[in-house]
C-alpha cells in the first residue's frame, strides 16, 4: 500500500513495512517453535539410545555371571568339596568347610539375585507374572493390591510375546523404581498397582500408588529415579507422569503403546507433573 502525505509529494510505505514485519515475526516464531520441537525430538532420541545400551550392557553382564562365572565357581565349589572330603578334622578341615558354604550362599543367592537386578529373566513369561514378582518382594513389608485387566492377563497366557521386550522391560523398570522408592521414603501402609489396556486395547498403562509420606514435586528436582522412569517410558515412545503431595503419597503412572517403537507411530509428547 502507498501513501501520500498531505503537501508533500514523496510517496510513503509504512503499511507495506508494517505488513512485512509482522510476516516475518511470525516466520521467526514458527522457525523457533520448529526449532524447540527437533531439539525435544532428538533429545528424546538420545534417552532411547542411552536407555537401550544400559539395558544391552546390563544383560551382557548378567548373561557373563549366569554363565563364564558361575561355571567358574561351581568347578572352585566342587574343587573345595574335594578337598573338604580329604581333611577329615582339625581347624583346617572347619575353614575348608566354612569357604564352601559361603561359596555354596554366594552362588545359590548373591549370583542370582544380581543376575536378576541386571536382566530380569521372568521377563520371558511375560509382563503379569514379572510385576507380580516385584510384588512378591515387598508384600512382608507393606501390603500389596494388585488389581490386573483380565483381558490382559488372558491374552499374554495365549501369546507372551503380545507385548514387545522393550515395552516389557519399560513396564517392569517403572513398576521396580516406583516400589524401591516406596520402600526407602514413603513410609507406606498400603500399596496399589493397575496393569490395565488403555484406548481399546492400543495402549498398556501401569498405576502404582501409594498412601504415604508423600513430597514436594518442585523441590525434588530431576533425581535420578524419576529422570529413569522417564527414559525408559521414552523408549517405547510413551507418556510417564507422577503426581505428589506432603502428606498425601504418591502415584506414578506410565502409559505404553503396545508395538514397538519402530512399528508405532510417531514419538508422543511424554509429560510429567
Amino acid at each position: 500500500m502507498t501513501l501520500l502525505n498531505p503537501g508533500d509529494d514523496s510517496p510513503s510505505f509504512h503499511g507495506v513495512v508494517r505488513d512485512i514485519t509482522d510476516r516475518r515475526v511470525a516466520e521467526e516464531a514458527e522457525l523457533q517453535r520448529a526449532s524447540a520441537e527437533a531439539r525435544a525430538g532428538a533429545l528424546q532420541r538420545t534417552s532411547q539410545r542411552v536407555v537401550t545400551a544400559q539395558e544391552m550392557l546390563r544383560r551382557d553382564i548378567a548373561q557373563q555371571l549366569h554363565g563364564s562365572i558361575q561355571n567358574r565357581l561351581i568347578l572352585l565349589l566342587h574343587r573345595l568339596g574335594m578337598a573338604l572330603s580329604k581333611v577329615t578334622d582339625g581347624d583346617a578341615h572347619s575353614d575348608i568347610k566354612e569357604i564352601h558354604q559361603d561359596l555354596s550362599v554366594i552362588l545359590e543367592t548373591d549370583i542370582r539375585d544380581i543376575s536378576r537386578q541386571l536382566y530380569p529373566s521372568i521377563l520371558r513369561q511375560g509382563i503379569v507374572p514379572a510385576v507380580q514378582s516385584l510384588t512378591d518382594r515387598i508384600e512382608s513389608m507393606v501390603p500389596v493390591r494388585i488389581d490386573i485387566d483380565d483381558e490382559l492377563a488372558h491374552q499374554e497366557r495365549n501369546d507372551r510375546r503380545m507385548l514387545p521386550e522393550p515395552g516389557r522391560l519399560a513396564i517392569y523398570r517403572i513398576t521396580e523404581e516406583a516400589l524401591t522408592n516406596i520402600m526407602k521414603h514413603s513410609n507406606a501402609k498400603a500399596v496399589e498397582i493397575d496393569l490395565t489396556f488403555e484406548n481399546d486395547q492400543k495402549d498398556l498403562r501401569v498405576m502404582v500408588r501409594d498412601d504415604g509420606v508423600g513430597f514436594d514435586l518442585d523441590s525434588a528436582g530431576e533425581t535420578v529415579g524419576l529422570v529413569g522412569m522417564e527414559d525408559y517410558a521414552n523408549t517405547m515412545n510413551g507418556k510417564y507422569q507422577i503426581w505428589s503431595e506432603p502428606g498425601k503419597g504418591t502415584r506414578v503412572e506410565a502409559t505404553l503403546p503396545i508395538l514397538a517403537p519402530e512399528e508405532s507411530t510417531p514419538p508422543t509428547t511424554v509429560s510429567s507433573e
